[in-house]
Order: structure tokens, then C-alpha cells, then sequence
């Protein structure tokens, strides 16, 4: 399934689509939890601000190798290491090494893209 296409499935399935809180910040989120590219157990949260759901441009995807985190907690994880990948990212441009990659950065069992 496309990002797309789980965009119209959210909104076909509304009573799927949890609604939390994390910070000060509302999100809409749909929560997949199963198999995925060879991995056994993994969750897929598809979330939007609370005030840009059904925007498919807002749209966000988190994945999640730790099936015991709730989906404030994976969007916790996000939230703080966010700062950090903005950190690298311009420290990576205004040190010229934006050819450099990195592997996808682990947290918890949480990997962001």
C-alpha cells in the first residue's frame, strides 16, 4: 500500500484513526501493527496535526520496531530527536559534506526517514 492510497483509507475508516497528544501539538493517527518487508512485528504510524488531517501533503509516516510502545510514545521519541537530525542536517550543509549518508538513526526501536 502507497502512502496514497493509506491516505484513503484513513479517511474510509475513520474509526481506525486515534486522536492524541503529545507536547502541546494534536495529531490524527492511524496505527498499523504487523509484518513488514521481512520484518515480523513492526508498527507504522500514519499521522497528521490534528488541524491538517485529510491533507495528504501533511500526511508523516513513523516506523517502529517495538510493538510494546503506545503511539504517544513513538511520537515522543520523534519529538525529541528531532532536533538532532535538523543539527546534523545543517551541520552537513554548512560543512559541505552533503554527500555524506548516514544509516537510518535508531531510538528505541524507532526509525525515522
Amino acid at each position: 500500500m502507497q502512502a496514497g492510497e493509506l491516505d484513503t483509507y484513513m479517511k474510509e475508516t475513520m474509526t481506525s484513526i486515534h486522536s492524541v497528544t503529545v507536547g502541546k501539538r494534536r495529531y490524527r493517527v492511524y496505527r498499523y501493527e504487523g509484518p513488514l518487508n521481512g520484518i515480523a512485528r513492526t508498527v507504522v504510524l500514519s499521522s497528521y496535526f490534528s488541524d491538517a488531517f485529510g491533507d495528504s501533503a501533511a500526511l508523516k509516516a513513523f516506523l517502529c520496531t517495538d510493538c510494546s510502545m503506545s503511539i504517544e510514545e513513538i511520537l515522543g521519541a520523534y519529538t525529541e530527536r528531532w532536533p538532532v537530525e535538523v543539527f546534523f542536517y545543517e551541520s552537513k550543509q554548512k560543512l559541505g559534506l552533503i554527500d555524506i549518508r548516514f544509516d537510518p538513526v535508531r531510538v528505541s526501536g524507532v526509525f525515522g526517514y
